[in-house]
């Protein structure tokens, strides 16, 4: 015992100082989540839903209690009580359903819309793929319209006339336009094929974290909370690193429920839109929405220089047999 609290005396006298406790708690912090680097991807995922679901599950749980409430003040009927964890279960059920619906239905659309988009990017001229796309889109006459278009904006450059296309001078106005583009598109799209799988597989372990934490978020929360007890080994780390963590965590929640929210709108009106229109592809240009929605805005920027491939994406997409 004696020993014992020696080490700890000469421990606590060479970090007396408050200050330069708190420095060794953040530097000892910092090498934390520098070592779960390659973590960042499933701990990201997890925080965002867990923290979403957990907010979708508490909004359940007030309004389960008022509909309780309202009920008992005008019948008199005392209905069962719904937990937090059975309310948390039906969250759960709910989203494990969406994604076997999504994993069925439309991931094997998303697929051979990727393939189609793929073979179109390696054919040996691209730009007649997507020139009869927009022709087949826009008929002849609009077709005439933006060929008179991009007359003025790319006067300067020299275009190609491809007798087999359905729109030559169109096809031709393309390749001089976009061939940066494509050229530049290429690799990501061996780069994309490459990381897909692994991002697949990092959602679902993510949603499964996601899901034990909304289910048993009181435990955790507690046993969480036990760190910064009095004697605990991490007291003064706890309560150094915890409040700046929740607030943190706080901001940046309610900045993704924003994205969120703005996202699921602009998909849902954006799919009932295409769907009305007959438009195909409507699943691949329904999830391209909605990540463009939810992405942050100051990655904006970047994207706006591939403005004129996406939309010749998108049009290739939207007219894909």
């Amino acid at each position: 015992v004696e020993v014992k609290r020696t080490i700890d005396a000469g421990i606590l006298g060479m970090i007396e100082n408050v200050q330069l406790r708190k420095l060794v708690v953040w530097i000892l912090f910092g090498g934390l989540i520098f070592s779960l680097q390659s973590f960042y991807g499933v701990i990201a995922g997890t925080f965002v839903m867990s923290f979403i679901g957990n907010s979708i599950v508490a909004i359940w749980v007030e309004q389960s209690n008022r509909i309780q409430n309202w009920v008992k003040d005008t019948w008199g009927w005392n209905l069962p009580v719904l937990s937090r964890q059975s309310l948390s279960v039906i969250y759960i059920f709910i989203v494990s359903n969406l994604l076997i619906v999504g994993m069925v239905f439309v991931f094997p659309q998303i697929v051979s819309s990727y393939r189609y988009l793929k073979v179109i990017l390696l054919s040996d001229n691209p730009y007649v793929g997507m020139a009869d796309s927009i022709y087949a889109a826009l008929g002849p006459e609009g077709t005439t319209r933006l060929e008179g278009f991009l007359s003025t904006v790319i006067a300067e450059k020299t275009v190609l006339l491809d007798k087999s296309a359905n729109a030559p001078l169109l096809t031709g106005q393309l390749q001089a336009s976009l061939k940066g583009y494509v050229i530049a598109a290429l690799p990501v799209v061996n780069k994309v094929l490459k990381i897909s799988g692994t991002a697949f597989y990092q959602i679902l372990i993510s949603m499964l974290f996601s899901f034990l934490c909304i289910y048993d978020k009181e435990n955790i929360s507690r046993s969480v909370q036990k760190l910064g007890q009095k004697g605990s080994l991490v007291e003064f780390a706890y309560h150094e690193i915890a409040p700046k963590l929740v607030l943190f965590g706080r901001l940046v929640g309610k900045s993704l429920e924003a994205q969120l929210l703005i996202a699921l709108w602009n998909t849902f009106l954006t799919t009932l839109g295409m769907l009305v229109l007959r438009i195909s592809g409507t699943a691949v240009l329904s999830i391209l929405v909605f990540v463009c929605s939810f992405i942050p805005v100051s990655t904006v920027h970047r994207c706006i220089g591939w403005q004129p491939f996406v939309w010749a994406s998108v049009l290739v997409l939207s007219k894909m047999p």
